[in-house]
């Protein structure tokens, strides 16, 4: 595990190798995401002190990062904090950051409380896509929940959206297993994205 004196050489190399704004912004989400990967959010979190200390200020995009780690890891009540500071700070969660959310919470068995999020999303000047749509129709699937993953599976219908190639299996095996209607034969019947979205294995 990298020790605290690895951290700061990471910190210095980020304040001063990049004079271009993207090059740090980019060499900070590589940072991120590969310690979020191998669990070591902890020291995530430590970065975070150490960057905001120097006077840098993270972008939406990185707290993503961090809060998808924080549910990797079980942190959900600090990876609620996170997310409701973002306005505090100045940031605006986005569509990705809503979805990270609803995905968190339906892997921790809180379908309800991601659904509520999941309709508060245009409130919050985020409008739900196809990938966010995506998220709760699995995270209900995955919770058992077929009835209201079917009421989502009619609203992605009537807004014209797709299935990604995951939620597609899913849909596929309540037909083998339960049958189904109308609904679901249309959507399969389209043409399913390529899987871009959140995989929710």
């Amino acid at each position: 595990m990298p020790t605290r004196e690895t951290f700061d050489c990471m910190i210095n190399f980020y304040r001063n190798e990049f004079s271009w704004p993207g090059s740090r912004r980019n060499y900070l989400l590589t940072l991120l995401h590969g310690l979020c990967k191998h669990g070591h959010v902890h020291e995530t979190l430590d970065i975070f002190r150490v960057i905001h200390n120097n006077g840098i200020e993270p972008y939406t995009v990185h707290y993503n990062i961090l809060i998808d780690g924080l549910f990797q890891v079980g942190q959900l009540n600090v990876a609620r904090k996170l997310c409701c500071a973002l306005p505090v700070k100045g940031l605006h969660p986005s569509v990705y950051t809503w979805s990270i959310m609803i995905k968190g919470l339906c892997k921790e068995g809180l379908p309800n409380e991601a659904y509520e999020l999941f309709k508060k999303m245009d409130l919050n000047g985020c409008l739900q896509d196809s990938c966010s749509y995506n998220v709760m129709i699995k995270g209900f699937f995955q919770n058992n929940d077929v009835s209201r993953a079917m009421q989502i599976l009619h609203e992605i219908v009537d807004k014209g959206f797709s299935a990604d190639s995951s939620t597609a299996r899913m849909l596929l095996d309540i037909l083998c297993r339960d049958g189904g209607d109308q609904s679901i034969f249309e959507l399969l019947g389209r043409n399913c994205e390529d899987d871009q979205n959140l995989n929710m294995k």
